[in-house]
């Protein structure tokens, strides 16, 4: 577990942990830091986690993690290879995190998945389940005596008002993964409700910077 320096946040204790996403956020989520945090941001993944690839990512596992040890988590994907989907998805997390916070941080795993397009030409976020079919796959070859992992694109069509569907129509797909065990029956409602309202007034403020300039 080496420690790192990350630029912008000089002053922060940030640590590597040589481990898949779900045992290091495991171990933090434990207290092997001497803390447990009050939220987790997975991600930024580049390759989408929609419909059934999510039961395989690493990034949504280690959100599910976190909410397996009741604590609020995120995970947050766009388009493989993609600079300006990274760019674009850093912007809608502030809007989701900032909901999650809005609704007091339940233990919950919220699912998003930007498309990479623009800031401004993202045609809205809306909430869906994961459908049958992912945006993305992973495939195997044998490479020698190995095994070679390799991310492909699923085309369309995919089922109507899905995440991979609203992904494909350039929306941002958010879902508050079901988890298998008695949760807060209030706390998707309040989730869906505060990143809703924090997404609208992003859109207003961008608005109204683009009119002032």
């Amino acid at each position: 577990v080496p420690a790192r320096d990350i630029r912008g946040l000089s002053g922060t204790a940030a640590f590597a942990v040589d481990a898949p996403p779900a045992p290091g956020v495991r171990a933090a989520c434990s207290g092997a830091f001497g803390w447990k945090p009050n939220l987790v941001v997975s991600g930024i993944n580049p390759g989408f986690n929609t419909g059934r690839l999510v039961l395989h990512s690493g990034t949504v596992g280690a959100a599910l993690t976190a909410a397996s040890l009741d604590v609020c988590a995120a995970a947050f994907s766009t388009e493989a290879q993609s600079v300006l989907g990274l760019d674009t998805t850093s912007r809608v997390a502030t809007s989701v995190i900032g909901g999650l916070l809005d609704a007091g941080l339940p233990p919950v795993a919220v699912n998003v998945n930007v498309p990479a397009l623009p800031f401004p030409e993202l045609r809205g976020l809306s909430f869906a389940d994961p459908g049958p079919v992912s945006c993305d796959d992973v495939a195997f070859d044998f490479e020698g005596n190995s095994l070679a992992l390799r991310r492909r694109r699923n085309p369309p069509p995919y089922e109507e008002g899905s995440d991979a569907g609203l992904v494909a129509r350039g929306l941002i797909s958010v879902t508050v993964l079901a988890l298998p065990w008695r949760t807060d029956a209030n706390a998707e409602s309040r989730v869906v409700a505060a990143i809703e309202r924090r997404w609208v007034s992003s859109m207003d403020s961008d608005r109204r910077r683009q009119w002032q300039s």
